[in-house]
């Protein structure tokens, strides 16, 4: 399967009022101005991938041989079509090999061109901090795949017995029988099949939540594994940011504006979440957590 490379140095990562910026688009002058050296030292970042179907919100990776431990983060391409732009999903990879790597994205904002970049775990361990800290690994080239749509590879196949009893009925028809048809013997009519019962589907918890100087309200949520998870989330002073790590959900919250994130809860534990954007001196202690159960 062919892929193409794209070259995204360090100067992705853009910074703006001490807030997280998702649509920031990696420094392509920056990347064209380097020669000699800079264009010598130039990789391709280490990771398999093939084209692939979204299946469940998730994009799969096949391998990625990284060089330090750090995330493998997932990209559309930019307006243009030919660089990364808005972030969509992460998940943390050990240095060395990590194989069959799954990465749970915002499928609202898909492209069918999509990204992968692998970042830095400078900031605090564990926790992707991007752009304040955990930036691309420097000098080494995204990797590009595409989605596939549900149609695509599908091939209808005719076979030309399916035309023989149609022939052979025509012929039938066309000579006389000399003797009459015999009657069909009465037969018992079938007991019919059970109808199945239908496959339950998973139920949906919505949850309203207020983010504000510096608490979420509420600060801890409980589910049930399975459970699809709708959160209706809004900052009601300044522009804050809500990050739960294990499914892969980073959204800045825009002040009086409310933010609605989806996803299944399919990891049993306790997982936090936290305030991904400068907001004050209590900043830091803005956390909550999301509860998990069988």
């Amino acid at each position: 399967m062919k892929k193409s490379f794209l070259l995204i140095p360090a100067v992705i990562l853009v910074l703006g009022a001490g807030c997280l910026n998702k649509d920031a688009q990696p420094g392509v002058e920056d990347a064209q101005r380097g020669e000699g050296e800079n264009e010598a030292a130039i990789v391709v970042a280490p990771v398999t991938v093939s084209d692939q179907k979204l299946e469940f919100g998730r994009v799969k990776i096949d391998r990625i041989d990284s060089p330090a431990k750090g995330w493998a983060a997932v990209y559309a391409a930019s307006e243009e079509g030919e660089a990364p732009g808005r972030l969509l999903g992460y998940t943390a990879v050990e240095q060395g090999g990590n194989q069959n790597i799954s990465v749970h994205i915002n499928t609202d904002r898909i492209s069918p061109k999509l990204y992968i970049v692998l970042h830095n775990d400078t900031g605090e361990m564990g926790k992707f901090e991007f752009p304040a800290a955990d930036a691309p690994m420097e000098n080494m080239a995204a990797v590009e795949f595409a989605l596939l749509s549900n149609a695509e590879g599908n091939e209808t196949v005719v076979e030309e017995k399916a035309e023989q009893p149609q022939e052979k009925k025509k012929e039938s028809e066309e000579e006389p029988t000399p003797t009459p048809a015999p009657q069909p013997t009465p037969q018992p009519e079938p007991t019919p099949a059970p109808t199945p019962a239908p496959t339950p589907t998973p139920a949906i918890k919505e949850f309203s939540m207020v983010a504000k100087q510096w608490e979420f309200v509420p600060s801890s949520i409980t589910v049930k594994k399975g459970d699809r998870v709708k959160l209706s989330i809004k900052s009601t002073d300044v522009a804050h940011g809500f990050t739960l790590t294990a499914f892969g959900i980073s959204e800045r919250l825009e002040p009086n504006k409310t933010v609605v994130v989806e996803f299944v809860a399919d990891k049993v534990g306790t997982h936090s979440f936290f305030c991904s954007v400068s907001c004050g001196s209590g900043h830091g202690g803005m956390r909550g957590q999301l509860v998990v159960t069988e």
